[in-house]
C-alpha cells in the first residue's frame, strides 16, 4: 500500500519528464522549416533557459519533505509560511534570471557558438522563452504542495497542462500566427495558464 501510494504521487513528476522531451521534439520539428541557424538557435536558447527552470524545480522540490511533515503534523501555519517563503525565493530567482538573461542575451548566446546568424536567432528565442520562468516558479511551488500532502489529481492535472496539453497545441498555433517565433511563445504562454490553474487549485 505504501509503495503505490509513493508511485502514484510521483507518477505526474515522471510524466512532466516525458512530456517535456516530448514538447521540445515538436519544438524542434516545427523550427527546422526554418534552418538549421533557427533550430540552433532555439536549441541554445533552451539550455540557457533549462538552467533558471532546474535550479527553481531544486528550490521548490527541496522543501517537499518539510510541507509534507507540517502538513501531517496539522501545523497549517508553518506549513503556508514555508510555502509562501518558498515562492518568494523563487519568484526572486527567477525575475533575476530575466533580466540577466535580457541584458546579457548576445554574450550568453556566444558561450556555444560564434556564429553571427544563429546568435540573433538565439538571442531573439532566449527573450521569449524566458518570460515563462517566473510563472514555472508559481507552477512548481503548488505542484509541490500538491505531491506533499498527497493530492494526486492536481498534481496530475498541472503535469500534463504544462507540457502536453497546452503548449504543443499552442505551438501549432502560434507557429501559424508568428512563424518561428511563435514556437517558442507557447511556452510562456503555457507557463501562465498553468501558474494560474495552479493557484486557483491551491487556494481551497
Amino acid at each position: 500500500k505504501v509503495w503505490a501510494e509513493v508511485l502514484s504521487i510521483g507518477l505526474p513528476a515522471a510524466l512532466s519528464t516525458s512530456l517535456a522531451m516530448l514538447s521540445n521534439i515538436f519544438a524542434n520539428s516545427l523550427v527546422s522549416n526554418y534552418g538549421s541557424k533557427a533550430v540552433a538557435g532555439m536549441g541554445i536558447a533552451k539550455k540557457i533557459n533549462t538552467l533558471a527552470f532546474n535550479i527553481t524545480l531544486g528550490l521548490t522540490q527541496g522543501v517537499l519533505p518539510l510541507i509534507g511533515y507540517n502538513y501531517a503534523a496539522k501545523k497549517y501555519k508553518r506549513m503556508k509560511d514555508i510555502v509562501l517563503f518558498t515562492l518568494g525565493v523563487a519568484l526572486s530567482f527567477t525575475c533575476s534570471c530575466v533580466l540577466l538573461f535580457e541584458f546579457n542575451r548576445e554574450f550568453l548566446v556566444q558561450f556555444f557558438i560564434k556564429d553571427q546568424e544563429t546568435i540573433y536567432e538565439g538571442q531573439r528565442f532566449l527573450s521569449i522563452i524566458a518570460l515563462g520562468v517566473p510563472l514555472c516558479a508559481i507552477t512548481y511551488t503548488m505542484n509541490t504542495v500538491f505531491q506533499a500532502t498527497g493530492q494526486r489529481k492536481k498534481s496530475f492535472i498541472l503535469s500534463i497542462l504544462r507540457k502536453g496539453l497546452l503548449d504543443i497545441p499552442l505551438m501549432f498555433l502560434f507557429r501559424g500566427m508568428f512563424e518561428r517565433l511563435g514556437v517558442v511563445m507557447a511556452t510562456p504562454v503555457a507557463e501562465g495558464i498553468s501558474a494560474i490553474i495552479a493557484f486557483v487549485l491551491f487556494i481551497p
